[in-house]
């Protein structure tokens, strides 16, 4: 008997599940990144600013909210973000390393016999 991911009824129909659960999980970074503009004051300081109107009625509001960051390994200009320890940004390249291992392993099950 064979077992399709989250009970599917075919093997395109797990691989089409399998495709829109990885594309959500790629996009969920997209539109929280959406909210805040980030800007280096420094090499050491990450500023955070969230602007945005509230309107009730006729009268409109705007709110300026800005929080400042001291980034412990320094604060990168061109992703507007604080710098990440090395062996963070290795965990993130081998990580990403085995979910792409896992991938091609259920592309094999599925379609490889």
């Amino acid at each position: 008997m064979r077992y399709y991911f989250i009970f599917a009824h075919s093997k395109l129909e797990s691989m089409l599940k399998i495709i829109t659960l990885l594309s959500i999980l790629l996009l969920l970074p997209i539109c929280n990144a959406l909210d805040y503009k980030n800007h280096c004051d420094n090499t050491s300081y990450l500023r955070k600013t969230m602007e945005f109107t509230s309107c009730e009625g006729n009268n409109c509001t705007d709110y300026n909210f800005t929080q400042l960051i001291e980034c412990e390994f320094g604060c990168d200009n061109v992703t507007h973000n604080c710098r990440q320890p090395k062996i963070t940004e290795y965990s993130w390249y081998f990580g990403g390393l085995i979910v792409v291992m896992i991938i091609l392993g259920l592309v094999y099950k599925l379609w490889g016999k």
